[in-house]
């Protein structure tokens, strides 16, 4: 019977596509850049250009427009870090001479989270047409691998003030962010290696027609972690949890009507290589994988090694205007859209769009996904269920707590003895009392040292994860 149903799903589909015109639209982004207005530490900065507005491990570069060196000295004010060490030249900042690509000069961020004035001396430079690029090739999550630009005043022909005014990143050059043709399981999108929703805005892409579908390459959150290891534990705006809503989709009808569909985490967005690598409980427990894949509205509904998903809305039979992504401003990173096909009837034009051709090599699972696993606008019910019992799972809630644990004290306890009396929360307390008193005691060794770590405590193993293991 389930391979009845399959098959029934694959012949729906693949009728539906067959009359379709793919249009992988032509987006561009900002790269992995943004202006943010704290440092790491959530201090407040004035308004800078920064290279961990997506993440920290985000990787990329952006050059300056092309402007001719008049001015006996250019002032970069910069912040940042070339790892803690320093020296590394992964994070650094280049003028470029634009006619042969050489690099002129050359300048590493101060090694600090405060901004610094770095003068360079560009008399020899005068007449020639540059670009200043600004690079970042630090790819190491636990910290010191970004670089930010307060300013950079090169003479009449270049003044950049990100801190009077932001909307100067808009006249930069992302480079090595260049779209590129994938078949994702069949589907073909024009693809950014980087989310094209800018951080703390919105995407807006132009439509002005009825359209059948609209696919969504990426799916996930720009910072792929679920909790840092170092952060305060009130920084909610870095913490990522099942339920948490990072942005949403809008849907903008020509008739003035919208309909939106919230970007959520355990609905519509996964976590990608955090997923990957951290695979159980969904890799080996089958009722665990039927669970997940019942609550994510994407495809795959699983972690995968490309670590992204597709996400599609069949929208109102009615001309749209346009559709938006927006990424709210309460948590760090965007959520991931690295590329947009729109189906349509053959006829249609979509604005700033290439027609691309469907490999016709659909599987069941996607034929069912098209049927079944569509994005739910705002308010549907079903969500809040899936997203409740994918939480029931991974995480200790009210209604999962135990009413009652055995109690245990460690063998070696040599400290006073307690006793909390009330419900299974008063005997875990107790427990927690034992073994937390007996864990201080072991960490002072026999010179009377007083280690950080647990006696025999394993590494931490890097682990920014959101309740996902690994076995081994």
């Amino acid at each position: 019977m389930k391979h009845m149903f399959a098959l029934l799903f694959l012949l729906l589909a693949t009728a539906c596509l067959a009359g379709n015109t793919f249009h992988a639209l032509n987006i561009q982004g900002r790269g992995i850049w943004g202006i943010l207005t704290e440092d790491p530490h959530h201090r407040p900065t004035p308004p800078f250009l920064s290279s961990r507005a997506k993440g920290e491990a985000a990787t990329g570069t952006i050059e300056t427009p092309v402007f001719k060196i008049t001015a006996s000295e250019i002032i970069l004010n910069l912040r940042g870090w070339d790892t803690e060490a320093g020296g590394a030249g992964l994070c650094r900042v280049e003028l470029i001479d634009t006619q042969d690509g050489s690099i002129l000069l050359s300048a590493a961020p101060p090694q600090g989270d405060a901004v610094k004035a770095i003068p360079w001396d560009v008399r020899k430079f005068k007449g020639v047409n540059a670009a200043i690029r600004i690079i970042d090739h630090n790819d190491n999550q636990q910290g010191f691998a970004w670089i930010g630009v307060d300013s950079i005043f090169a003479g009449r022909d270049l003044r950049m003030d990100f801190n009077e005014d932001r909307e100067a990143v808009y006249s930069m050059n992302v480079v090595g962010d260049d779209l590129e043709i994938l078949d994702f399981h069949g589907m073909p999108f024009r693809k950014l290696e980087n989310s094209a929703v800018p951080q703390n805005g919105r995407l807006l892409v132009k439509v002005d027609a009825k359209v059948r579908r609209i696919n969504f390459l990426g799916m996930s959150n720009s910072i792929d972690q679920g909790c840092p290891v170092w952060a305060p534990i009130e920084y909610y705006s870095q913490r990522y949890f099942i339920g948490d809503q990072l942005g949403e989709i809008v849907v903008n009808y020509a008739d003035g009507s919208a309909t939106k569909y919230p970007l959520t985490l355990g609905d519509s967005l996964w976590w990608g290589k955090q997923a990957t690598d951290f695979p159980e409980p969904f890799e080996s427990d089958e009722d665990a994988a039927a669970l997940l894949a019942n609550s994510l509205k994407l495809f795959p509904p699983k972690s995968n090694p490309a670590s992204m998903y597709m996400a599609s809305i069949a929208p109102e039979d009615k001309k749209i205007q346009s559709v938006e992504i927006v990424d709210f401003v309460e948590k760090d990173g965007v959520p991931v859209v690295t590329g947009i096909t729109i189906e349509t009837a053959a006829s249609v034009h979509i604005p700033d769009s290439e027609p691309v051709g469907f490999t016709g090599g659909m599987s069941a699972e996607m034929a069912e996904f098209f049927t079944t696993g569509l994005l739910e606008p705002e308010g549907a019910a079903s969500r809040q269920e899936r997203i409740h019992a994918l939480r029931n799972l991974l995480y200790t809630t009210h209604e999962n707590f135990p009413k009652t644990v055995a109690k245990s004290k460690p063998e070696g306890y040599r400290g006073p003895e307690v006793s909390f009396e009330g419900n299974g929360f008063a005997e875990v307390l107790e427990n927690i009392f034992y073994h937390n008193l007996k864990d201080m005691d072991d960490r002072i060794d026999e010179t009377g040292f007083y280690h950080t770590s647990a006696k025999g405590a394993t590494s931490w193993g890097s682990y920014w994860g959101f309740g996902q293991w690994l076995y081994g």
